[in-house]
Formats: C-alpha cells, structure tokens, sequence
C-alpha cells in the first residue's frame, strides 16, 4: 500500500524475530494491525522473564519513504509495573527512502515529551533521537527464515534519555552506536547487527514471516 520496496505495508503482516546479546537469547512477533497509502500500525510482542512486553509503533508513509515514528527506546511500551507514554514533539527526515540505491544517505531526527510510570509513580520523561544512515550495497544473507539478496544500510545512531524524578532532578542517559540492516525487497527487515555504549553487540534474525 505504501510503495516501499523494502517495507510492505500489508495488514495482518506478521514477522518473527530472535534477538541475541550480552549471553542472551529472546524472541519477538511484529505484526501490522492496520495499513494504507498513509501509515501503518505495528505491534511488538516479547517474550521476557517477568512476562509478555508490548510496544505499539506508528509508521508514516511520505511518497514510498517511510517515516518510524515510535523509534524512542520508551515510547509506546507497555508491561507490568512500567509503561511509556511519550509523543513526538519534533520530527525531520526519513527512516527508509522509497527504494534505496548502493551510496544515498539519509537521516532523521525526532523529539519526544513525556511522562513515565513506574509502580504507580509518574515521572517526566523527554527523548532526542538522531539517526544517520548509507546504503552501502547488496548482500545474499542467509537465515532461519531463508536466504535473501538483502540490501545493506548502515546507521549511526544516538538517543539520550532525560528522566526527572521528584525532589531529586533531571537524569540524563545518553546511547550512540552503530547499526546495521538488512532489507530483502517485498519481504521487509531481515536481519540487523549493532553495537551501542554503553551496552553490548547484539544481532536480530528473522525466523518467519508471513505476508497476506
């Protein structure tokens, strides 16, 4: 519906994922519970050892160029004694152009104001999130799901975090790292690697998917 190559927009799309890092293993589900011409919702579903975590995410469909606008470690996450309600306050750039060819750029950078809850205690909360990102080429990757001429584009990316907890002040928690992805055409996100600090090398791998 939204013209991407290398992000259907289908609903009823689901994916299943297997992320790995710091010595352990968990898996995810992504499923597309609405899409049109303009946008799509998605819904992440983990497996976790305190339980199932769920985090909503809105994608924005701009000519082919998709527009993530949930991308905050934070925003939309919803478990047991935590959730996250964060909304965008400022929004520049693309997550993916319409089809990426080896050696264009991009980047995009968002603004989130918020609040957090955390057993029962409502925190302020505010995000800034600068991606910048190459198409570098294509590349046969090969995992559980099957073995795809993917398209690779390498990210560098940062996130800080400011929490203001009552009568103790603003905490600021800054991430930057590298990431890098692999989209095959049609079937969508098929693999990533990255590294971030503080924090450990993780990679994700898709095990399934299904496209209506």
């Amino acid at each position: 519906a939204c013209g991407n190559r290398y992000i259907p927009f289908v609903a009823g799309a689901e994916w299943q994922y297997e992320s790995s890092g710091a010595g352990l293993t968990s898996r995810f589900t992504r499923k597309l519970i609405d899409a049109s011409v303009t946008g799509a919702t998605s819904q992440d579903q983990f497996e976790t050892l305190s339980g199932e975590l769920t985090r909503t995410d809105r994608w924005e469909c701009r000519e082919g160029a998709v527009v993530v606008l949930s991308t905050a470690a934070l925003a939309g996450v919803r478990t047991e004694g935590l959730s996250a309600d964060l909304t965008i306050t400022g929004n520049e750039g693309i997550t993916l152009p319409p089809d990426p060819r080896p050696g264009d750029t991009w980047s995009q950078k968002v603004q989130y104001g918020g609040e957090v809850q955390v057993a029962g205690l409502r925190i302020a909360a505010e995000a800034r999130l600068e991606s910048n990102c190459r198409a570098v080429g294509f590349e046969t990757v090969t995992v559980p799901a099957g073995t795809f001429e993917a398209l690779r584009v390498e990210c560098a990316t940062a996130i800080l975090t400011k929490i203001t907890y009552p009568g103790v002040g603003p905490m600021e928690m800054p991430v930057s790292g590298t990431e890098i992805n692999w989209y095959a055409a049609g079937v969508g996100w098929v693999k990533s690697s990255s590294t971030s600090s503080p924090g450990s090398p993780s990679e994700t791998v898709l095990l399934s998917y299904r496209l209506p």
